[in-house]
């Protein structure tokens, strides 16, 4: 996992990664931006990273995160995420 904050890499800075446990998911159809096919979707699992940093300074700043996992059994796809966020601290 790779998270830049200005351009500048952050990953040493995550403090702890999460996964959750199986859980079964249902999308309700006022949530199916995806246009998934209405019930849907079953088994799902979640992660969550804790990042932690110096505040920010005053101005914009780019928050960046990529994520590859390669999978634990070769029929599966790897995983490749990618989130930004702009931000404006005044």
């Amino acid at each position: 996992m790779q998270v830049k904050v200005a351009g500048a890499d952050v990953s040493s800075n995550i403090v702890r990664e999460i996964t959750s446990q199986p859980f079964v998911s249902t999308l309700r159809s006022s949530d199916n931006i995806f246009n998934d096919k209405i019930p849907c979707c079953g088994q799902s699992m979640a992660e969550m990273y804790e990042l932690l940093f110096e505040p920010l300074q005053k101005g914009h700043h780019t928050i960046s995160v990529e994520v590859t996992r390669v999978p634990l059994q070769p029929s599966q796809p790897v995983e490749h995420d990618l989130a930004k966020w702009d931000i404006n601290v005044v």
